[in-house]
C-alpha cells in the first residue's frame, strides 16, 4: 500500500503488513530518525512509525518550488482554514495564532497551507515568515 493521492500510510513497525497508525498527507513534514529494513522510522505529529522510502522526499515538490522563503510561515492570528479561497467556503478547522504552516501557493489574496494533517486556504494577511 503506497497511500492514495492525498495520504501515505505510517506503519506501526518496519513492515508494510503491520498496522497503519496514521495517514500522512502529501507535503507534510516528518522527522526521519533511522533507516530500517528499507523503511524510514519517522516522527509525525505525536506518532512515531515507519514509512516506505518511496513516500519520503527531501526534494521540494514542484507545486511549491517557486515560493522561496515564504514556504515556511506561521499564523499571526487565530484563523479559519477553509476549503476554498473565499470567506464563503466551508471551514475545515481553526489554525491557532503562531502555528507553523507550509505555504503551498497563493491565490487571490489567500494562501493554500498545510497545517498538521489539514490542507486548506487562509487569508494571505494571516500568515508571516517564520522568525529565526
Amino acid at each position: 500500500m503506497t497511500g492514495d493521492a492525498q495520504n501515505y500510510p505510517l506503519y506501526q513497525s518496519a513492515d508494510k503488513k503491520s498496522k497503519v497508525i496514521a495517514n500522512v498527507p502529501v507535503f507534510s513534514v516528518v522527522q526521519v530518525t533511522t533507516d530500517t529494513n528499507g523503511m524510514k522510522k519517522v516522527q509525525y505529529l505525536d506518532k512515531t512509525g515507519y514509512m516506505t522510502k518511496e513516500n519520503i522526499s527531501t526534494q521540494v515538490p514542484k507545486e511549491i518550488e517557486n515560493i522561496g522563503e515564504e514556504a515556511v510561515a506561521q499564523t499571526n492570528i487565530d484563523v479559519a482554514m477553509r476549503e476554498g479561497a473565499s470567506e464563503d467556503a466551508a471551514q475545515i478547522t481553526t489554525v491557532p495564532k503562531d502555528s507553523p504552516v507550509l505555504v503551498l501557493k497563493k491565490v487571490d489574496g489567500y494562501a493554500l497551507v498545510n497545517y498538521l494533517e489539514y490542507i486548506g486556504y487562509v487569508p494571505e494577511s494571516s500568515v508571516k515568515a517564520m522568525q529565526e
